[in-house]
């Protein structure tokens, strides 16, 4: 359970990549390109932190690591809709597909990530 959970990371971390790749605007200086930029920066920690969990038996790494992918998860979805945000129009890809797409990969970042740190606790 917990080395599937801790590729679920791994794979929802890429997958907030790609979406933001595809989805963000191709113009000067958007909001959107910014959001792209910093989804890649928390794709990396995330990536990381699904590696630890994946790899280490310890349970205080797996946890520690899984409190991490909780914040993680919490930024990802703080970047679209607070932090940066994505172009005001409600018809731009950004808006209609990278907010709600990296709101849902958000909040399955959470969850597989608040089951791994309960996993690891409980035992």
């Amino acid at each position: 359970m917990r080395r599937f959970l801790g590729v679920l990371v791994i794979l929802i971390a890429i997958g907030a990549v790609i979406i933001s790749a595809f989805t963000k605007c191709k113009g000067f200086a958007m909001p959107c390109d910014y959001s792209f930029k910093a989804e890649i920066a928390l794709a990396i920690p995330l990536t990381a932190s699904g590696i630890v969990i994946t790899v280490f038996k310890s349970k205080e790494i797996i946890a520690g690591a899984a409190i991490v992918g909780i914040f993680l998860g919490i930024s990802v979805i703080l970047v679209p809709y607070t932090l940066i945000g994505v172009c005001g129009s409600p018809m731009m890809k950004c808006t209609s597909l990278m907010k709600p797409s990296l709101f849902i990969l958000g909040i399955l970042t959470i969850a597989s990530n608040i089951g791994i740190l309960y996993s690891a606790l409980k035992k």
